[in-house]
């Protein structure tokens, strides 16, 4: 009972910072998990506030539209470091390769870890610290059906432990990206289907709809995008990023989130990014303020392979 409590009382702590990270709410029945599924783990998407729906390509396509999986025309590994609340770190490898008929598959592998965690029990008596992490495993295809028109798909499983605990269960993304002209429009449903019993807690993912516009300036090295998305709660939101291009070295790139209820929400407001390129790596920075926190820092490196 006693190492029952402990766990439990430390797996709602989890639950607690993924929340705060993820942007999301504690569903009124049950409890919500797999919200790490929201944070970014990839800089360029999270410095334009996750309006990269209709932008995405390479490896960060694993992420945010698996129909861009095979866009960028190139191979892609990515290598990412997130540093989060207190002890919180996210970790992720990516790579991502364009195969002919404009098909494209690509590998993820996302490890979040919690850090120690304090365990008490019922008398708030402390039991020994309590180890946990999430981890994400995301393989995807994507294939071009027309001239225009890509499809792609990702399949994650998921795997959670908290102590002497475990659970795991798959989802799937699906994602379209219409390529036209200076204009590209995206839809992806995220995190579709699978469900987790954490102890003796039925568990429900993030799954969330999301919408985006992009429109290509100046001879295509910068990028203005919008997007909108619905989550299981039925929280709407909409985001806006710009990505502007100062020269062959140099990207820099800002954005903005908000909420469309009334309702706080930890992934509202402001981003930063800049990315630095030289020929075939590339190094991209973001930074989202967090209230009276340090903020979200995350650094992806990069390598263009390939074709």
């Amino acid at each position: 009972m006693t190492k029952w409590f402990s766990v439990r009382a430390a797996w709602l702590l989890v639950t607690l910072f993924g929340t705060f990270l993820g942007s999301s709410v504690i569903a009124g029945t049950g409890v919500s998990s797999g919200d790490f599924l929201k944070i970014s783990a990839y800089s360029r998407g999270m410095a334009m506030s996750g309006a990269w729906v209709a932008v995405a390509e390479g490896t960060g396509a694993l992420y945010y539209n698996p129909a861009g999986v095979g866009r960028k025309g190139v191979g892609e590994l990515s290598v990412s470091h997130s540093e989060l609340l207190q002890d919180l770190k996210l970790e992720n490898f990516s790579i991502a390769y364009p195969l002919r008929n404009g098909s494209g598959v690509g590998l993820g592998v996302s490890y979040l870890g919690y850090g120690s965690i304090a365990g008490y029990d019922v008398s708030g008596n402390a039991t020994g610290d309590v180890g946990a992490y999430s981890l994400l495993l995301a393989v995807g295809f994507s294939q071009r059906v027309t001239s225009n028109l890509s499809l792609g798909v990702v399949i994650k499983p998921i795997f959670e432990r908290l102590g002497g605990y475990s659970a795991h269960t798959v989802t799937t993304d699906i994602g379209l990206i219409a390529d036209l002209g200076q204009f590209s429009f995206g839809a992806q449903v995220a995190n579709w289907g699978g469900s987790v019993k954490f102890i003796n807690d039925k568990i429900s993912l993030p799954t969330s709809f999301r919408v985006g516009i992009a429109y290509r300036t100046l001879g295509a090295s910068s990028v203005i995008s919008l997007g909108g998305s619905r989550d299981d709660k039925g929280l709407y939101a909409l985001s806006s990023g710009i990505e502007y291009r100062y020269n062959q070295n140099l990207t820099l790139r800002t954005g903005y989130s908000s909420t469309l209820q009334n309702q706080s929400n930890a992934g509202d407001g402001i981003s930063f990014g800049v990315g630095l390129n030289m020929q075939s790596i590339g190094v991209d920075y973001s930074y989202r303020p967090s209230g009276s926190l340090d903020g979200v820092h995350q650094i992806t490196a990069s390598y263009r392979f390939g074709r």
